[in-house]
């Protein structure tokens, strides 16, 4: 043979040595002998969700000549944590709905006996009342309003609260001349996540 040709057997020769090496190389981390790992800490936040909806957008809370008229309103309270503080603006009951209304006395929102709150299986927490007393002034859209006290609520879900929420609350005519016609107000319920 010439020295060409041996050329070129020893090349090919070489070429599977080689290609003789690699396989095995690769085939070493396949055994397991040689192996290398990480870990990493995945990380979410879950965003706080609440949620509040009315019953039903209109309560007929009935006739009235003079003295007392009270109301049950239904609300639903929807939240991703156990504990939600609760509270209820309302406002006094104008004629013909219009709260500019100043030449009709409104049926006014008896503040003294509070906005009682009852949750259908909740309680408010630390065995407190449940009766918010008003504090203040509030507005609901065009409405005066007065804001009761927020009062924490502990439900009987695992770290969850969905609950039915009623408010009760009561206004009075205090004059039996008052004008006939259809009264009426707003009343709101605000629920809050506490840290």
């Amino acid at each position: 043979m010439d020295r060409e040709g041996e050329g070129r057997t020893v090349r090919a020769a070489s070429h599977v040595a080689v290609m003789v090496s690699v396989v095995a190389l690769v085939a070493l981390p396949a055994a397991g002998e040689n192996r290398a790992s990480a870990t990493v800490k995945i990380v979410v936040r879950v965003r706080p969700s609440l949620s509040v909806e009315s019953a039903s957008p209109v309560v007929d809370a009935g006739t009235v000549d003079k003295g007392d008229v009270s109301a049950s309103l239904g609300f639903r309270v929807k939240a991703n944590a156990g504990q939600v503080a609760l509270s209820v603006a309302a406002s006094d009951l104008y004629k013909a709905d219009e709260p500019g209304t100043v030449v009709v006395m409104p049926l006014r929102l008896k503040a003294s006996a509070g906005a009682r709150i009852e949750a259908s299986s909740a309680s408010p927490a630390g065995g407190s009342d449940a009766v918010a007393p008003f504090e203040g002034p509030d507005r609901i859209g065009a409405f005066p309003a007065l804001r009761s006290r927020r009062i924490l609520f502990a439900g009987s879900q695992d770290h969850r609260f969905d609950q039915d929420v009623a408010v009760n609350l009561s206004w009075q005519s205090a004059d039996a001349r008052q004008p006939p016609g259809d009264y009426g107000g707003r009343v709101s319920l605000t629920a809050m996540l506490m840290p």
